[in-house]
């Protein structure tokens, strides 16, 4: 069964990292999130290894799950 992710996580997010998964979950591209919020390619880059981080996992699908709370409970 899906879980949210815990809001420590999100909420650990800076307003434009927000932004940018905000963006992410919607389907956009890497270059189309850059022209939308009007900063640079590397630039999202930059946001997504740190929202990556942030929220402890490592793809852009994984990050989107975990945003929209559909990520599936961890092993224990």
């Amino acid at each position: 069964e899906p879980v949210a992710a815990p809001p420590a996580e999100i909420e650990k997010l800076s307003a434009r990292e927000s932004d940018v998964l905000e963006l992410l979950s919607n389907g956009f591209a890497y270059k189309e999130i850059a022209d939308k919020l009007g900063i640079s390619y590397s630039t999202v880059n930059v946001h997504i290894a740190r929202i990556y981080k942030k929220l402890h996992v490592n793809s852009r699908g994984m990050a989107v799950a975990k945003y929209l709370g559909k990520m599936p409970a961890p092993d224990r």
